[in-house]
């Protein structure tokens, strides 16, 4: 009885031209530009200088151009943009928070740098998981956290020293080390001089330095952005590039990415003299790129009050509330408007503001929870500009708008919020990602 003979492996010859065919295949997939675009696992939402918020896929950033999903846009259209990955569950924890209770170190232009302290025989140094020990200079400092949520409040006077006891010391701190040596503001009673002047370095939860230290070199602000990373680090950069090619299988899952830039401090960048494509703690959450641009809204100040021809609403004073914003771009402001009211909002112009049009954006919606039959309207005046009704429900409870002064010279914007027809119940809204672009200088 005839017997069907084994199958016979393949040849060298025949494994080495099926190599050859899948490597050919797959480099006319990569090539494709579709292909590659669906490759990118990055999100972004992009602020551009019209308002507009440019939301996508992020395909890469290279020599001053950034690709999201179709479209090309250039840096300098961009104000400021958070990014996140698509697949949350290969974020793990590095998502831009800094744990409760790390320590924090914070210089003084606006960069904050978690890590912990460490006494060496050569000097203080601050240890950051991506940067490395980056000396501790006194005058550089605007707030030290060892331990604990809280800062001391600032004063202007001298540094206020929070004990882990929860006292508050006040004087200059003239040196960190294995003790804090500072100068009291006020002649202690005791008769041990040199005791009140120390403090060990384990009894201290956090140090706000008074505001009398330098600045960093101008030119290199001028051409640097504010940047937010995947571990909580805030820094300037420059040169920033990604690219949505996937990582090798010697790299980790968090790697992913392609994310890479350079520190624009020149005492940060003397520590990290490389880019940061070598660590994904420094991969990119959110950045300000035009921070001169940016205007936070919630710095204008309280609204005036009232409430509009024909309405009534009880209590109208407390209508406005400022609220809790994204720590990872704080120049984004969150507030609440519960109607039926008018909001005057002071604007105030600077002597160095550019002339030029200025733009005010903000995402609009309906605060949770609400009712079925939810409706407001809701108009904004900009200088001579008049937005067109705004209409919220709970089929379309949420608008992104972009209201623009083209005299950039307004003394106000108003706000003013009805309530629809229906009665006072939903009638409350949140404005989020609220903000002033003002022109390029």
């Amino acid at each position: 009885m005839p017997v069907n003979p084994p199958s016979r492996p393949l040849s060298c010859r025949a494994l080495r031209w099926k190599r050859l065919v899948s490597t050919a295949i797959a480099a006319v997939v990569l090539a494709h530009p579709a292909w590659a675009q669906s490759r990118s696992d990055m999100r972004v939402d992009a602020l551009l200088e019209t308002g507009e918020w440019l939301t996508g896929d992020l395909v890469g950033i290279d020599v001053g151009r950034w690709r999201v999903g179709d479209r090309e846009v250039a840096e300098r259209t961009i104000i400021a943009f958070t990014a996140s990955q698509a697949d949350n569950a290969r974020s793990g924890t590095l998502d831009g928070r800094i744990p409760a209770g790390a320590g924090v170190l914070e210089l003084w232009q606006g960069q904050q740098l978690p890590g912990t302290v460490k006494v060496q025989q050569s000097g203080t140094v601050w240890e950051h998981r991506w940067i490395g020990s980056v000396p501790l200079v006194i005058d550089r400092v605007s707030s030290l956290r060892l331990r604990g949520r809280k800062l001391p409040e600032r004063r202007t006077d001298s540094d206020a020293i929070l004990l882990a006891n929860g006292d508050v010391a006040t004087g200059f701190v003239e040196s960190l080390g294995t003790d804090l040596v500072y100068e009291p503001s006020e002649a202690p009673t005791g008769e041990n001089l040199e005791s009140a002047r120390r403090i060990t370095l384990d009894r201290v939860a956090a140090v706000v330095f008074a505001a009398v230290a330098s600045d960093v070199d101008p030119a290199a602000r001028a051409d640097s952005m504010q940047l937010t990373t995947a571990d909580g680090s805030r820094v300037l950069g420059r040169n920033l590039r990604f690219t949505s090619e996937q990582p090798d299988e010697t790299k980790s899952a968090s790697a992913t990415g392609g994310w890479s830039f350079e520190l624009a401090d020149p005492e940060l960048a003397s520590v990290r003299k490389s880019d940061t494509s070598d660590n994904a703690a420094a991969n990119v959450v959110a950045g300000v790129l035009q921070a001169s641009r940016l205007r936070s809204f919630a710095v204008l100040g309280e609204p005036t009050l009232s409430v509009p021809d024909g309405s009534f609403h009880y209590g109208f004073e407390r209508a406005y509330a400022a609220l809790e914003g994204d720590a990872r771009l704080p120049q984004l402001s969150r507030l609440r408007l519960a109607g039926p009211v008018v909001a005057d909002f002071p604007l105030t112009r600077s002597p160095g503001d550019p002339n030029g049009p200025v733009v005010f954006t903000a995402e609009i919606s309906l605060e949770q929870p609400m009712p079925a039959d939810a409706r407001v309207e809701l108009t904004i005046r900009f200088g001579s500009t008049d937005s067109e009704p705004i209409v919220l429900d709970a089929r379309n409870p949420r608008r992104r708008i972009a209201v623009t002064d083209p005299s950039g010279a307004a003394s106000s914007l108003t706000i003013r919020l009805d309530d629809g027809g229906n009665g006072i119940a939903g009638d409350t809204v949140l404005l989020e990602r609220a903000c002033l672009i003002s022109p390029a200088r």
